[in-house]
């Protein structure tokens, strides 16, 4: 999960390399808000993603890349 620091591309920096803010465990369920566009990432099986979303996991509030999670 990606940290919610103030940064240069908009009021959240989201970046596969920005601190990480805890550990979100592949089947757990979080509050899930809108999917946003910034910086890009290798992940999940994509190379060139720039989509994320913001979550709520157990009280941390941060950003995952979309691809990398599922939404029922």
């Amino acid at each position: 999960m990606a940290d919610g620091a103030r940064g240069a591309d908009g009021p959240f920096a989201k970046s596969t390399s920005s601190a990480s803010l805890g550990l979100f465990p592949k089947g757990a369920g979080a509050e899930c808000g809108g999917a946003s566009e910034a910086g890009t990432f290798t992940a999940c099986g994509y190379t060139d993603g720039f989509f994320w979303i913001a979550i709520n996991y157990q009280g941390v509030k941060g950003y995952v890349a979309l691809y990398c999670i599922t939404r029922p």
